[in-house]
């Protein structure tokens, strides 16, 4: 009799255990949605839970403002311009239990558009309840310095510099300087014409005397030639009119 009042207690718990676990099994089944959201989008990474952060998602970079519209029905963002000077590393839109997660990879070229949060049990993505941008400073692109290939041995040089100089100042030569011979097929310069040196004058002195100077010495001449005559003639006219006399 004992026996059979445990049995019968028994029962009624596993009877009652059975109850409870037929209970929670749909809440079970409606868990399974929020443990493993939708994206609803195959730019996004859905991923449960909250995220308020970039580090939260493991995202590079900080939070950054952006130029971005949000339609009427708080569901879908459109991003349009990012500040310069930055890179997007990704995008967070949060709504519902869960949060879609874009990469810049996936999105493309700007504008973005219809980014939403993950999907409802309905089927339609969930409101925004927020979302965020995280960046980072762009990379300067790298400038080329050009190279200079070194001279192998045996290579023509570079050409010189052309550029005509300043003309000198003429020098007249005191000689005159040996024509070049010019070469079949080429076209000689014209050699400086010498100048001919001046002949003697009519007044030279024979022999090669002095250069005449200007004054004429004939007169000089003619004078002493008359003085001797007269000196003569004084010495020699006594001694004719003696010879004379003595004739008579």
């Amino acid at each position: 009799m004992q026996h059979h009042s445990v049995l019968s207690a028994l029962g009624r718990a596993l009877a009652v255990a059975g109850l409870v676990c037929t209970g929670l099994t749909p809440g079970l089944a409606l868990a399974d949605p929020i443990a493993s959201p939708k994206s609803g989008d195959p730019r996004a990474v859905a991923s449960p839970g909250n995220a308020t952060s970039c580090s939260d998602v493991n995202l590079v970079g900080k939070k950054i403002d952006v130029t971005y519209t949000v339609d009427e029905t708080n569901t879908y963002l459109d991003i349009t311009e990012v500040p310069d000077g930055h890179t997007i590393t990704g995008v967070v839109v949060k709504g519902g239990n869960a949060y879609n997660s874009y990469l810049p990879s996936a999105l493309g070229d700007l504008p973005w558009k219809r980014l939403h949060s993950p999907m409802n049990p309905s089927g339609k993505p969930a409101q925004i309840s927020h979302w965020f941008a995280c960046a980072q400073p762009a990379r300067p692109a790298p400038t080329s310095v050009p190279v200079t290939p070194a001279q192998r041995p045996g290579s023509p040089a570079e050409p010189a510099d052309t550029t005509p100089a300043a003309p000198a100042e003429a020098v007249t030569p005191n000689s005159t300087p040996p024509t070049a011979s010019s070469r079949p097929g080429s076209t000689s310069n014209p050699s400086p014409t010498p100048m001919a040196a001046p002949a003697p004058g009519d007044d030279a002195p024979p022999g090669g005397g002095l250069a005449s100077t200007g004054a004429d010495p004939g007169w000089l001449i003619t004078l002493a030639a008359v003085l001797l005559t007269g000196g003569v003639a004084a010495l020699a006219f006594p001694r004719v009119r003696a010879v004379l006399r003595r004739r008579n």
